[in-house]
């Protein structure tokens, strides 16, 4: 019992410095996550579950959104400065946080599919981010 007891002992005088280490290690792992995510989550909003870039504007005159019998539909028109590149960037790096994976047609998640797509119209560029059912497309 005495041997069990000391080797007991010695295990946590071993372990505790490594325990202490892991730890502290972790904060630093967490702090730096959440801050990354504030900095993110400063340059983003949502419209009707869309992620909207800080620097889009919604054009409000042209966007909705309904529930039909197979899901609903929402259709969010903005315009933005950034570029095409900096902007499907912007989703490829959100929409999987969010829950959405990448297909050919878009992003899809559960039986919705997101779909970003862009038109030039004089000098701006116009973009058309949508949430449908998959079954309507």
């Amino acid at each position: 019992m005495i041997v069990i007891s000391k080797a007991l002992s010695n295990l946590k005088m071993n372990f505790y410095p490594h325990f202490v280490m892991l730890s502290f290690a972790l904060l630093i792992c967490v702090s730096w996550s959440k801050l990354a995510l504030s900095e993110q989550a400063e340059s983003i909003k949502f419209i009707e579950e869309i992620p909207v870039m800080v620097t889009m504007e919604i054009e409000p005159e042209f966007s909705f959104s309904f529930d039909s019998p197979s899901g609903r539909v929402i259709m969010l028109f903005v315009s933005s400065s950034e570029d095409r590149q900096a902007i499907n960037a912007f989703y490829q790096d959100i929409m999987p946080q969010l829950g959405w994976v990448l297909s050919e047609a878009g992003f899809t998640r559960g039986r919705e599919i997101f779909k970003l797509v862009s038109s030039n119209k004089s000098e701006q560029v116009i973009w058309r981010l949508s949430i449908t059912p998959v079954t309507i497309q």
